[in-house]
C-alpha cells in the first residue's frame, strides 16, 4: 500500500527544521517507523521536515563522564561505533539486536525512542543506563531522564515544536548485557532485558540496573528486582526467588500472551545476569 501524497521539506538548519516543525511538519530521520506507518495508513501527514544529514544531530561526541549521541545516529553507527564500544557497550549490544542490516543502516536513535513503539530495544538499554534525552526547541534545549521521556505506547514527553536533539549516556563500567526474545530476529522484543551490574569476586552484587521492554504497555526498570538482588550473592536460586513473586502485568497481543510473556521474561533476566557476570573484569 502507498501512502496518500505528502510534503518533503528539507531542513538547512537545526533553526529551519525546528521552524518547520513549530508549523506542524513531522521530523523525518531514517524513516524506518514513520514510513511503514504512512503506507499502512495508519498516520497520514501531510508534511515532513528530514532532518537526518544536520550535523548537529549526526554527532558522537565524549564529554567527561558521559558520551552525547546525536539524534540521527544510525543503529549501525553506535553499533560499530568505537568510542561507544569502548565506554558503553551495552548500547552498542542492543543496537546489534534492532531489525536487520538495512534497519541498522537507515534507522536512528532519535527516530526510534520520539516513535517510542513499546517493544522497541533501546528502552531497556537506555534505562538500565539511566540515559537522559536532550531536547531542541525554538527557545533552546532542555534535558530530561529517559524514565520520564517515555509516557507510554508510542507517547512521549515530547510537547507541540519540539524535536529530539541527542541522547546522554553516562559512562558505563560493570558487567552488561542485552538479551531479546522474538519468535523470529528481526521482530520486536516479546521480551528484552538490559543489564548493567557490579559485583564481588564471590558473586556479591554491589549495584544492578535492569531494564524492561516488551512486557509491559511501557518500558520500566525493574527496581523491585534490582532491591532483591543488591547485596545479595548471586546462584540461581537467589535468582528464582527473586523471580517467584513478581510485581508486573504483562500485556497480550499477536506475538504472545501473557504467559509466554511472563515464561519469557524470566527467562530473559536470568540469561542477561549470568551473561553480565561473565563479562566482569576481575
Amino acid at each position: 500500500m502507498y501512502p496518500p501524497k505528502f510534503e518533503v521539506h528539507i531542513a538547512s538548519s537545526l533553526k529551519d527544521a525546528l521552524e518547520k516543525v513549530e508549523e506542524g511538519y513531522i521530523p523525518l530521520a531514517g524513516g524506518q517507523s514513520l514510513i511503514p506507518m504512512m503506507k499502512l495508513r495508519l498516520i497520514s501527514p501531510g508534511r515532513l521536515v528530514y532532518v537526518g544529514t544536520l550535523a548537529e544531530l549526526r554527532r558522537v561526541e565524549e564529554g567527561g563522564s558521559f558520551i552525547n549521541i546525536g539524534a540521527a545516529v544510525t543503529h549501525g553507527e553506535i553499533e560499530n561505533s568505537k568510542l561507544i564500544r569502548e565506554v558503553c557497550p551495552l548500547l552498542s549490544e542492543t543496537a546489534s539486536e534492532i531489525g536487520d542490516l538495512q534497519v541498522r543502516n537507515m534507522g536512528t536513535i532519535g527516530g526510534s525512542i520520539a516513535h517510542a513503539d513499546p517493544a522497541a530495544d533501546y528502552h531497556a538499554a537506555l534505562l538500565a543506563l539511566d540515559a537522559r534525552v536532550v531536547v531542541a526547541r525554538s527557545e533552546g534545549t532542555r534535558e530530561l531522564p529517559y524514565s520520564e521521556f517515555v509516557n507510554g505506547p508510542y507517547a512521549t514527553s515530547l510537547e507541540h515544536g519540539e524535536l529530539v536533539y541527542s541522547v546522554k549516556i553516562p559512562k558505563a563500567q560493570g558487567g552488561y548485557a542485552y538479551v531479546k526474545f522474538t519468535k523470529i530476529h528481526t521482530d520486536f522484543a516479546i521480551a528484552g532485558v538490559a543489564v548493567l551490574l557490579e559485583a564481588t569476586d564471590d558473586l556479591k552484587i554491589r549495584h544492578i540496573r535492569i531494564g524492561v521492554t516488551g512486557v509491559q504497555e511501557a518500558p520500566f526498570r525493574a527496581t523491585w528486582l534490582e532491591e532483591t538482588l543488591q547485596d545479595a550473592k548471586l546462584t540461581e536460586e537467589t535468582i528464582n526467588k527473586a523471580l517467584s513473586n513478581l510485581p508486573i502485568r504483562p500485556i497480550s497481543d499477536a506475538r504472545a500472551d501473557e504467559q509466554l510473556r511472563l515464561k519469557v521474561f524470566r527467562y530473559a533476566v536470568k540469561k542477561a545476569v549470568n551473561k553480565a557476570l561473565s563479562r566482569l573484569k576481575r
